[in-house]
């Protein structure tokens, strides 16, 4: 993992310029409760938007070294006179190449390793969307720093060292992070770091290496506590390129590792020690656009990775909008409309113990390919059109817990998903205009075999989705889309204590139904600004929860831009 630094692109000549993005968008939501009894207390409408500018100077005071800084500007509709509008500086780093060898980057910067040690998990339901739903969650991303290759924003200093060989070895890297996770608070709280590190070796086209470690641990004397967390995970890993020709390819990966969780001075605290393996085999036909993807897997109980298993969606936070509804005023749990435009709901800092999760928006893998207790296969089969005119991808997960869950039965995991693009445009012979279409299905069963004085687990999750994008001439575009989900059943929930571990189960059952479709039209000015008008429907019921059904109607008006 490297930070890249393509400083050589850049017009040096140009020693200040400019860059940015601004967006302006008006949401006006229609709520309606679907009871009996008639609802005369929640508001039946909401209105709220805002329009801002990032706006950012960057300076390349000479050919190696570059400052960016960034402020943006934000004006929420209701605020007049300026009343309303904020500052906030979103972004600051210098960096920069000594020696051309040694690359830097001091204050913010976005970082990854593995999906077993540093690794931004997507949030769930957030595959094969359709553009139309899309456009609300690259909104959010833009606004968290959340990026398209799964790194984490953080801020302190990296440095990274890359060495070239003529013989032997023709690579050998270095790199190094560290950030401050939370601040101390001078008396109960201690300063709490997160580092890391990671030497790659390049043998040759065939063969690489790398080692990697990374560290969670509260900086002693910081404050007046003297608990101390410390949570160290390594890892090695090895790809080879078994077989390559000009048709066909065969590589091996493989990653293996292991983990220490502990507070020190704290005699409560359990000493969680536990390893991880994951062995993979991809096989590509270049000739006819196949390829087979095979995983197998095995994520020790305790386990615990915090850059790796913290999660974006914080599932206990407070909802942004109609948190209660209902002449009760019962608190709302969160849907999939929600996790596509609700920002409150996300989560930028690294947690150092296990985050709530639903089971209904994926139960077998709740923290990344990192979820401590699984062990078993995955597959992947993919074919890209060689005329680029579709793709399809199929997966097939079967994974079982390694220890049960307050029982010596183990819960099994079953899903699979299919997804396909089409670009049917290119089966139209002279055809100009965009015709896109996309679909997935996904599946999941949650199962345990029956045991006495328990009741059977028995949880399946379906999710269908739908979109679609039609040129209309003179840079209109038409989108679509649907999304439907569907969770029936009974499981068992843990419940974890501060340490991470087990303490408690808790029911969970639900007849969970949500549906969101939703229509609109986009200009586009060019690559970079459009203008779209969107409508969404929502609707939410669960027959075995106390809360009442209801509907959601969105309208909304979004302009964005990026320079």
């Amino acid at each position: 993992m490297s930070l890249a630094l393509n400083l050589g692109a850049q017009d040096i000549s140009k020693k200040v310029w400019a860059s940015g993005y601004a967006r302006g968008t008006f949401l006006m939501d229609d709520f309606d409760t679907k009871s009996a009894i008639e609802d005369t207390v929640t508001a039946r409408k909401l209105n709220s938007g805002h329009v801002l500018a990032d706006l950012s100077i960057n300076v390349q005071p000479n050919a190696n070294t570059e400052l960016l800084g960034q402020v943006r500007v934000r004006n929420d509709f209701g605020g007049f006179w300026g009343s309303g509008v904020t500052f906030d500086v979103r972004q600051l780093y210098l960096k920069g190449v000594v020696g051309g060898i040694v690359r830097y980057q001091l204050g913010d910067f976005n970082y990854k390793l593995t999906p077993y040690t540093f690794y931004n998990n997507e949030e769930e339901l957030s595959q094969n969307e359709a553009e139309i739903f899309s456009i609300y969650r690259d909104m959010m991303h833009q606004d968290l720093f959340y990026d398209d290759n799964n790194s984490w924003r953080q801020q302190g200093a990296s440095i990274d060292i890359g060495l070239e060989f003529k013989r032997f070895v023709e690579e050998l890297n270095f790199n190094f992070f560290s950030s401050r996770v939370r601040p101390s608070n001078f008396t109960s709280i201690s300063d709490q770091i997160f580092l890391g590190t990671s030497i790659g070796l390049v043998q040759s086209e065939k063969l690489k290496l790398a080692f990697n470690y990374v560290r969670m641990l509260d900086i002693e004397e910081t404050s007046n506590s003297n608990r101390y967390l410390n949570n160290p995970v390594f890892s090695t890993a090895l790809e080879a390129k078994i077989w390559k020709n000009a048709n066909y390819s065969l590589l091996a990966k493989g990653e293996v590792g292991a983990s220490k969780f502990q507070y020190e001075n704290d005699t409560l605290s359990p000493i969680l020690e536990d390893y991880f393996m994951d062995l993979n085999i991809q096989f590509n036909s270049l000739k006819t656009g196949l390829s087979l993807d095979l995983n197998y897997i095995n994520v020790g109980a305790d386990f615990r990775s915090p850059g790796a298993q913290t999660k974006r969606i914080a599932f206990t936070s407070q909802l942004g909008a109609y948190e209660r509804y209902g002449n009760e005023q019962a608190l709302r749990s969160v849907n999939m409309m929600d996790l596509m435009r609700d920002v409150s709901l996300y989560n930028q800092q690294i947690s150092p113990i296990l985050m709530a999760y639903n089971p209904s928006y994926g139960n077998s893998n709740p923290y990344g390919n990192a979820s401590p207790n699984r062990s078993g296969l995955k597959l992947k089969l993919s074919h890209k059109d060689l005329k680029k005119r579709w793709e399809a991808n199929f997966h097939f997960n079967q994974l079982s817990e390694i220890l049960g869950s307050g029982t010596d039965e183990i819960r099994n995991f079953s899903s699979w998903k299919i997804e396909s693009k089409i670009d049917l445009a290119k089966f139209l012979n002279g055809y100009q205009r965009k015709i896109e279409l996309n679909a997935s299905y996904w599946s999941e069963n949650t199962s345990r075999a029956e045991e006495s004085g328990l009741q059977t687990v028995d949880l399946s999750n379906r999710m269908l989705n739908l979109g679609l994008n039609i040129g209309l001439g003179n840079n209109f575009e038409l989108l679509a889309g649907l999304r439907s989900l569907r969770s029936d059943g009974f499981d068992f929930m843990p419940e974890l204590n501060v340490y991470s571990e087990i303490i408690d189960f808790n029911e969970f059952r639900t007849e969970l139904s949500e549906q969101i479709y939703g229509c609109g039209i986009r200009y586009n000015f060019s690559e970079k600004v459009n203008l779209s008008l969107l409508y969404h429907n929502f609707n939410w019921k669960d027959d075995l929860s106390n809360l009442s059904e209801y509907q959601m109607n969105q309208y909304s008006i979004n302009y964005i831009m990026n320079f």
